[in-house]
């Protein structure tokens, strides 16, 4: 039963939220979204410079720091490539200049910069991931190399259709001591595709995403694998596709790590469930990226951001949310599960799909409906059975 204190429509007269905005919830990566990938992701062209470009209506401001740290990237891509083409180092070590061409960069920040690049042999795009600095010790290598680690054991699978809803990994190498990792090159992000909130998503388009998701979801999470940073920067688009990408924060659940209180790193804290930020043991992450899918359908269906602190950041971890004006009442009742106080009673990414028929193929809903009418004709059958006749003994006499 979905709780009637949440699911009232907006009315046209009603007061809307006003409320101040503590900083008790500030996480260490909640600010660093917009530079982690440029929001236009995909959709910016290359200038004569090498620079990407900036669109009127861009999200992510040009700050002094991220000039410096994307000047500063650029120069060095453009001082290697151009010590390779002048034969300094010609080696096969050098793998990166010597196997692509770059296009332009498509995300700048903490972590590196991620580049459209094209094969020099194929003439095809790929995006290709480099850390930002070199790695200090063996430690520090490895957890350099878990984002690669992860992607090449989703891919290693069988091509199973919720594969298709994850970013494809190629290669992944050492050069320079920097880790790069080769992924399949996608068209745009739901981020860029919002526009700064200046384009709404159609109810069959929020639809489609969430359903898309969940297929990722489902097949990450059967591999024993949580992605812990799910929201609409990190899902792009290819030919009418959804994929998950971005699996810096992702890990195994069957490795312990996840089950000790404080071990998990935080997510964008705008997308995250309150159990992470509880000192205690989380029983179980992967309703962490349920509730992160629910908060991205909210946001799309409401058409503006979702708060990353204060009093209604609290108001959608506490049952206390308001129906988007725009939700049907079938995305109301996804909403109430997946963004659900308490994790036990967040569905699972499979149980989402079988149980909405918003959420299923045509396929799927046909079979649906065949069954539902097989089971009426059962129902049917037994209840319209004429009474069996009551038969009397006959008893011999000798």
């Amino acid at each position: 039963m979905i709780p009637t204190s949440h699911l009232s429509h907006k009315g046209k007269d009603e007061e809307t939220f006003n409320f101040g905005y503590p900083t008790a919830y500030k996480l260490s990566r909640s600010d660093s979204y917009r530079d982690d990938m440029d929001p236009h992701f995909g959709m910016a062209k290359p200038n004569t410079l090498g620079k990407h470009a900036h669109s009127p209506g861009d999200m992510s401001p040009e700050t002094p720091a991220k000039k410096k740290r994307e000047a500063q990237l650029l120069f060095e891509e453009q001082s290697s490539a151009a010590k390779v083409a002048n034969g300094g180092t010609p080696n096969a070590e050098n793998r990166f200049h010597n196997d692509f061409t770059v296009n332009r960069i498509i995300g700048a920040g903490t972590f590196g910069s991620v580049q459209c690049v094209t094969h020099k042999v194929s003439g095809v795009e790929y995006a290709v991931k480099r850390s930002k600095r070199a790695f200090v010790s063996k430690s520090d290598r490895h957890a350099m190399l878990q984002e690669v680690e992860t992607m090449a054991e989703l891919s290693a699978e069988s091509d199973d259709a919720e594969m298709s809803h994850i970013v494809r990994y190629y290669a992944g190498w050492i050069e320079d001591e920097h880790v790069y990792l080769q992924m399949e090159m996608c068209e745009v992000s739901i981020e860029a595709m919002l526009g700064n909130y200046s384009k709404r998503f159609e109810l069959k388009e929020i639809y489609r995403v969430l359903r898309h998701v969940f297929l990722g979801l489902k097949f990450i999470h059967g591999r024993g694998l949580v992605h812990l940073d799910i929201k609409p920067g990190n899902i792009l688009k290819k030919k009418g596709q959804y994929k998950i990408s971005d699996f810096g924060l992702a890990l195994h659940t069957n490795k312990g790590k996840a089950s000790v209180a404080g071990s998990v790193e935080e997510g964008d804290s705008r997308y995250l469930a309150r159990e992470i930020l509880d000192w205690e043991p989380v029983e179980d992450l992967t309703k962490c990226d349920i509730f992160a899918v629910g908060v991205m359908g909210y946001e799309l269906a409401e058409g503006k951001p979702v708060p990353s602190q204060g009093e209604e950041w609290q108001i959608l971890r506490k049952d206390r949310w308001v129906a988007p004006l725009a939700a049907s009442d079938e995305l109301v009742q996804i909403l109430s599960e997946t963004l659900n106080s308490k994790p036990r009673s967040r569905p699972s990414a499979e149980k989402c799909l079988s149980s909405h028929l918003c959420l299923m193929s045509d396929i799927e809903k046909e079979l649906y409906y065949q069954k539902m009418r097989v089971e009426a004709l059962e129902k049917l059958l037994l209840t319209s059975k004429p009474n069996k006749v009551a038969l009397k003994r006959a008893h011999s006499v000798i």
